[in-house]
């Protein structure tokens, strides 16, 4: 039978080791609003807005961002608060 002190040590274990992951969590979320925020400036920066700039090629990079953007889009919105 477990003792009074490994029963708490096992919750105070289980408690800091939410704490951190909560912690890396938030690190995260912040790193990909700061991420996302770059990408905003990079496109408003360097996007092509001359219609001489514009080609197809251009078109075919600007698909290529918008489907994986698409995916992390469609990852995000499968977790429960989303739907």
């Amino acid at each position: 039978m477990k003792t009074r002190t490994e029963h708490t040590s096992r919750e105070e274990k289980r408690a800091k080791n939410l704490a951190k992951a909560q912690a890396a969590c938030k690190e995260k979320r912040a790193a990909i609003t700061d991420r996302i925020l770059r990408i905003q400036r990079l496109i408003a920066k360097h996007g092509p807005t001359d219609d001489d700039q514009m080609f197809w090629g251009f078109v075919g990079d600007l698909e290529h961002v918008d489907g994986q953007l698409k995916d992390i889009e469609d990852f995000l919105s499968g977790y429960p608060d989303e739907k």
